[in-house]
């Protein structure tokens, strides 16, 4: 039992690791295209701060939610 508490506790520590870290790449993405003017070094921006790993987990997301509900903001 108490393999299985912890396992819950760990997963959710990911889950919310996940969540915060995509609430903050979409808290910069803006900020990161309006400076750099220029998708690729926005993403490359990205990657320097989140890592490739994160970055290539969330990017299909950020773009997505920037295209679409972003720009509508």
């Amino acid at each position: 039992m108490k393999i299985e508490i912890e396992d819950a506790i760990a997963d959710n520590a990911k889950g919310l690791i996940n969540h915060l870290t995509l609430e903050s790449m979409k808290a910069n993405y803006p900020d990161f295209m309006r400076v750099y003017d220029n998708p690729e070094r926005a993403d490359q921006g990205m990657i320097n701060i989140y890592g490739k790993e994160q970055w290539d987990t969330h990017c299909e997301y950020i773009w997505q939610w920037y295209d679409l509900d972003y720009s509508d903001e």
